[in-house]
């Protein structure tokens, strides 16, 4: 389970992206975590934002990048 200090810096991680979204229109933003759980968390801020509307939320992206 993510703890809600971990859930508020994800937040700003999302709207720094949605501001990065918005600033670059013709630009695809990708959020590089390295958990899986970590992905869903964000993937899920993400679906809320576009079902709030927000067209810059699906030029959001979400990459699983392991060390391994």
């Amino acid at each position: 389970m993510i703890s809600s200090r971990r859930a508020l810096q994800w937040t700003t991680i999302v709207m720094g992206a949605l501001a990065d979204a918005k600033r670059y229109p013709d630009k695809m933003i990708t959020i590089q975590v390295a958990k899986e759980e970590s992905a869903l968390v964000i993937e899920e801020a993400i679906m809320a934002l576009m079902a709030e509307g927000n067209l810059a939320a699906f030029r959001i992206g979400v990459e699983v990048k392991t060390l391994h």
